[in-house]
């Protein structure tokens, strides 16, 4: 009895530690014009502007609900004229290595194309693919894998 309910308790703690997040550590709020902005410190020494950037199962187009989150992210570097940045493109771990880094460069791309449409300098903005090899959320199930399938936009040099 007392070593089923102590390999129950560790199948729970395994279950929860699969299903966490592996993100940054320190965010806050920098205004940008009439906008606020999230600035978060990213654990691999790298800085985030604006919100995560989301897409549907094997999409790279741009949902409406993320227009508004983009719109943010370019009022504050047409602000911020000197940042570069980089887009990472990620994706859920289904499908092979090799569709999945076409698709995080597909999803990178489309959100540079968006800004560049918006008026920023195309030299100001790289883009990069990780495919599924920097997963957010760590589980097989669809809660962690949408919130994997994302575009993420970095300051180049690191928050001065």
């Amino acid at each position: 009895m007392y070593k089923s309910r102590i390999a129950l308790l560790g199948l729970m703690i395994i279950s929860i530690a699969s299903c966490q997040s592996t993100t940054g550590t320190t965010s806050y709020i920098q205004s940008s014009g009439d906008e606020s902005i999230k600035i978060t410190q990213l654990e691999d020494n790298k800085t985030q502007i604006g919100e995560t950037i989301y897409f549907g199962v094997d999409e790279s187009g741009i949902s409406s609900e993320m227009i508004s989150v983009l719109n943010t992210q370019v009022a504050y570097l047409k602000e911020n004229q000197r940042q570069s940045i980089t887009i990472e493109g990620h994706t859920d771990e289904q499908g092979t290595r090799e569709y999945n880094l076409g698709l995080g460069a597909k999803r990178s791309n489309s959100v540079k194309a968006y800004m560049v449409s918006q008026g920023l300098n195309e030299g100001r903005i790289d883009v990069v693919t990780y495919g599924k090899e920097r997963p957010l959320s760590l589980c097989s199930e669809e809660k962690c894998w949408k919130e994997n399938r994302r575009a993420v936009t970095v300051i180049a040099g690191g928050f001065n």
